[in-house]
């Protein structure tokens, strides 16, 4: 498992800025920059391209989820979790309504990596 300081470095920034936390303690700020970056922006692009599959009459949509939010979840990072099983339902909907386009949509959840980004309440998991 990787213990460099860039790991470190990003655990304290999520914690600094509000993104990590159980439900009491995270940050609304944190909740929001966590939900832009795994929904928002996903949305975004899937909105960007879709009059381009659309046109083309056939395509794939695949979103990065995680098994983290619609199937477990990791205590003190309620956001993350929330936002990934949001992204889950958005690929879920958007799959229904453009397979009679020939547009094919999934996710990809992979389980638990560990990465220098990870929290020190995952480590172990």
């Amino acid at each position: 498992m990787f213990r460099g300081g860039r790991g470190r470095r990003q655990r304290r920034e999520k914690r600094e800025s509000g993104e990590a936390g159980d439900g009491a303690a995270i940050g609304i700020e944190g909740w929001r920059a966590s939900l832009d970056r795994n929904v928002n922006s996903a949305i975004y692009v899937t909105r960007s391209a879709l009059p381009h599959l659309r046109a083309s009459s056939h395509g794939w949509i695949i979103m990065m989820s995680s098994v983290t939010g619609p199937v477990m979840a990791i205590r003190a990072d309620v956001a993350y979790a929330t936002s990934k099983a949001a992204l889950v339902g958005l690929t879920k909907a958007l799959a229904v309504d453009e397979a009679p386009r020939g547009i094919t949509v999934n996710a990809v959840a992979p389980g638990w990596i560990a990465t220098p980004s990870q929290l020190e309440t995952e480590v172990g998991h």
